[in-house]
């Protein structure tokens, strides 16, 4: 095998595949991602892009994947510029905060001109603030048997239900003042 190089990420799917590969002991493709840092999904896709394409199936696809570079302040200003201007008569300017998943993004995205984009830095829980309380719904669930819908939606039900019975537990989680606020 070649010696990694390249950007962290490869480091870490060559380390998976040649401990994948060894056979001393033999490992399985969940032992491997708990050991590189890997979820059992992406092991075997790193696994399966070996086997389709060798050594380049481990590349970092994000290289040359023809994206924009970084735009500097400067380049922002100027693409940003044209968007300032009033809108026509009878139309309202629009800002729209969004976060950064890839298709707020795409190239395909169509924003019309009345509208800007105004993309939040990455883990803002201000744009969705319940999105910190789903972990503390979900082990509630983790270990718990799911054979019974109903049984399964009373767990819910009561560990949602202690939530806003103790926002002194909650609030630490959520990191803003309003989940002192939260009602049934």
């Amino acid at each position: 095998m070649q010696k990694p190089s390249g950007p962290p990420i490869e480091k870490v799917r060559w380390h998976a595949i040649w401990l994948l590969l060894r056979t001393d002991p033999v490992r399985t493709p969940a032992q491997v991602g708990d050991l590189v840092g890997l979820s059992v999904i992406t092991t075997r896709d790193v696994l399966e892009r070996w086997n389709e394409h060798g050594p380049d199936g481990l590349a970092d696809g994000r290289k040359n994947n023809g994206s924009e570079s970084k735009l500097t302040d400067d380049q922002r200003t100027q693409r940003l510029a044209p968007r300032k201007t009033r809108p026509l008569e009878g139309e309202k300017m629009r800002v729209v905060l969004v976060d950064n998943a890839g298709w707020h993004k795409a190239k395909a995205l169509v924003v019309p001109p009345n509208v800007v984009l105004h993309f939040r830095p990455p883990c803002t829980p201000e744009l969705q603030p319940a999105e910190p309380l789903w972990p503390f719904g979900r082990e509630a669930v983790a270990k718990r048997s799911r054979g019974r819908i109903d049984r399964l939606r009373n767990v819910v039900r009561d560990r949602w239900n202690y939530r806003t019975e103790h926002p002194d537990e909650v609030q630490p989680r959520v990191g803003f003042r309003g989940a002192v606020g939260l009602e049934r």
